[in-house]
């Protein structure tokens, strides 16, 4: 399995500290490279998929919280396959089941809450679709002070 995990804090995030005010965000951003499940489902929010992949957080679980005093998170597949190739985006609060999604669309913003857990999968809808599997999707998660 090829995992990778970062987790970085923009410069202008240690500038908004001392200048609150002034319209900069802080930001956090944790990228993973997760190997594509294969085979064939359905999702009510999506519809058909070839393979699919969830997001985790540190510990490995699929239940993610965001950092302290977020306001909005953005999921995107930054994978770069070649066409065919697509995905489309499911962030789930578990709070209450709520979710948001896109469809063949690489980019999914959505409002959090602090002490909240959300649940974040990509769902390949080309088919066939380009990562065999086990090979990589790369997700990337993106924490953000500003609203959606």
């Amino acid at each position: 399995m090829n995992i990778l995990k970062t987790s970085t804090i923009c410069a202008a995030a240690i500038t908004a500290v001392g200048c609150a005010g002034l319209g900069v965000a802080q930001q956090s951003t944790q990228t993973e490279i997760l190997p594509a499940t294969m085979g064939t489902g359905s999702n009510t929010y999506i519809g058909t998929y070839y393979a699919m992949v969830k997001a985790t957080n540190s510990a490995g679980s699929i239940l993610i919280s965001p950092t302290n005093g977020v306001q909005s998170c953005t999921l995107q597949d930054i994978s770069g396959y070649p066409a065919p190739y697509s995905s489309s985006l499911v962030a789930t609060r578990k709070s209450d089941g709520h979710c948001w999604y896109t469809n063949n669309n690489n980019s999914l913003t959505f409002p959090v809450t602090n002490g909240i857990n959300y649940t974040m999968c990509a769902y390949v809808n080309s088919m066939p679709p380009p990562p065999t599997n086990g090979q990589p999707i790369t997700l990337q998660i993106q924490w953000s002070t500003n609203a959606p």
